[in-house]
């Protein structure tokens, strides 16, 4: 069974008045965050696996390059750890809007756990993964270039494509760190290195100039980042379905019950 190693936060907050830290996305990782890099860069210890996991990231999203292009205004890739990576996608072009959904026919994941064995020379695990993939009639190309990549799309009115523009802006604005002030250092740890399953998600948003980006991890149901999720699976599920025009009804319908919940708060 697969297990991808995350930073989870702690759900507990010093107040209790302060927001859950799933009720924002979260900043996006980068070289200033990385600790395993400038651990490394000193002589200190340095984690293979996580360097591959940030590897998988960015392979993963070289091959669902098509949710770049110049016309997606706001997309989100997941990654989920026993199925299938997939992107959805936002398109304005020649002022319309449509939905697309990019998924690869096998879990990419597999690609980077062979190469951790292979180069770490672990021949008995890599043979019982072999065993693994054979028994789950898991047939992997030579690379990641061959892998069949799946899509599908779907228009939608210019409304419904303006709520979503206008949802995802306003998340993406609202990225931060969770609140954990007052700061102390003899503070509890606030991060936990956890070996979790779930579905991590990064989003990102095309503001004329720059690029905003945030993840989440498995947010709660119920929070403002676990029914943005809610709304874009609900977008899959609306590209496979296109006859269906009550999910797209539906989708307006979460859009404005979060956009009004969003408007209770300027955090």
């Amino acid at each position: 069974m697969l297990k991808i190693t995350l930073i989870a936060l702690l759900l507990a907050q010093s107040d209790a008045a302060r927001p859950f830290y799933d009720e924002h996305l979260l900043p996006e990782e980068s070289i200033f965050t990385d600790r395993d890099f400038r651990l490394s860069a000193f002589g200190g210890p340095f984690s293979l696996d996580f360097e591959h996991y940030m590897h998988y990231e960015e392979h993963v999203a070289r091959v669902l390059h098509d949710a770049f292009r110049f016309e997606i205004v706001a997309r989100v890739l997941a990654y989920p750890s026993f199925k299938s990576e997939f992107a959805i996608a936002l398109e304005l072009k020649d002022e319309k809007y449509r939905i697309l959904l990019f998924e690869p026919s096998v879990q990419l994941r597999h690609f980077d756990e062979l190469e951790i064995m292979q180069e770490k020379a672990e021949t008995e695990e890599l043979a019982s993964y072999q065993k693994y993939l054979d028994d789950q009639n898991i047939e992997l190309p030579e690379t990641r270039e061959q892998v069949e990549i799946s899509q599908c799309e779907i228009s939608i009115s210019n409304e419904l494509g303006a709520k979503l523009y206008s949802l995802w802006s306003e998340m993406l604005f609202r990225t931060r760190y969770p609140d954990l002030r007052p700061a102390s250092p003899d503070a509890e740890p606030a991060l936990l290195d956890l070996a979790i399953d779930g579905t991590s998600y990064h989003f990102s948003f095309e503001y004329p100039g720059f690029t905003l980006a945030g993840r989440i991890h498995s947010p709660r149901e119920d929070s403002t980042t676990g029914r943005f999720v809610d709304i874009t699976e609900t977008m899959k599920s609306a590209c496979l379905q296109p006859d269906n025009i009550t999910i797209l009804t539906n989708i307006e319908q979460r859009i404005d019950a979060l956009m009004a919940t969003l408007s209770e708060t300027d955090f």
